[in-house]
């Protein structure tokens, strides 16, 4: 799923890297996880990614029905 997300958003790849880099650095610190900024982002950004693929999954199931 990830590979069609890829070539139809192709920068959303490096949307994710920078999210999961953000979330990586800032969850040594646990005090401040959740309020920074950075972390709030990249949690919302990786929620949306995860939202399109659940949308396409939905997406492709339903065509993959009409076809049967």
């Amino acid at each position: 799923m990830s590979e069609i997300l890829s070539k139809i958003f192709p920068r959303l790849k490096n949307v994710f890297d920078a999210a999961t880099r953000a979330k990586a650095t800032l969850k040594s610190s646990p005090w401040n996880y959740y309020s920074a900024p950075e972390v709030r982002h990249a949690i919302l950004v990786e929620n949306q990614g995860k939202a399109w693929e659940r949308l396409l999954r939905r997406h492709q199931q339903l065509m993959l029905a009409s076809v049967k």
